[in-house]
């Protein structure tokens, strides 16, 4: 999966909202979720912590429907981080029923070009076509919403 994206930024800009507690709190998680990182150690081998809580009702009421908790944690770990440049982590999938745990490894790239940042997110194939797309979907919006955070909201 490759999302490319252009952003009225500057790199130092973007590179903070990958890389700080506010900056990635900002952004990061499904609509409907507040997110907190709870650990975060930019450099090979360090490592990621985040909660996301579901907040807005529909998001809460099917959690509640199928029996799940309303908070999630997730975790990674860096495999590169160039600063202004790239961003390389792995996450664990271990939330899929019926399914043995795998990584995932996502890789950002940040090019400062006239007027702002290409970035240009690639982000490892799950196990099957359905929970490739569903995650495709994802991290479209969840880029989106980097993007919106970043250059404020489209222009019409």
């Amino acid at each position: 999966m490759v999302i490319e994206r252009r952003v009225k930024a500057t790199l130092d800009e973007v590179w903070d909202r990958w890389t700080t507690g506010a900056g990635i709190e900002s952004w990061w998680g499904p609509d409907g979720f507040l997110t907190r990182v709870n650990r975060l150690d930019i450099r090979p081998g360090g490592g990621f912590e985040y909660a996301t809580k579901a907040i807005e009702p529909a998001q809460i009421e099917a959690l509640k429907s199928a029996g799940l908790p309303m908070t999630s944690v997730g975790h990674g770990t860096y495999t590169e981080a160039e600063p202004l440049a790239r961003l390389g982590y792995k996450v664990l999938v271990d939330y899929i029923k019926e399914v043995a745990p795998y990584e995932v490894s996502t890789l950002v790239e940040l090019k400062k070009v006239p007027g702002g940042v290409v970035m240009v997110v690639t982000q490892d194939e799950m196990h099957n076509s359905d929970w490739t797309q569903m995650a495709a979907m994802g991290l479209d919006r969840q880029i989106n919403r980097l993007v919106e955070v970043l250059s404020g909201p489209p222009q019409e």
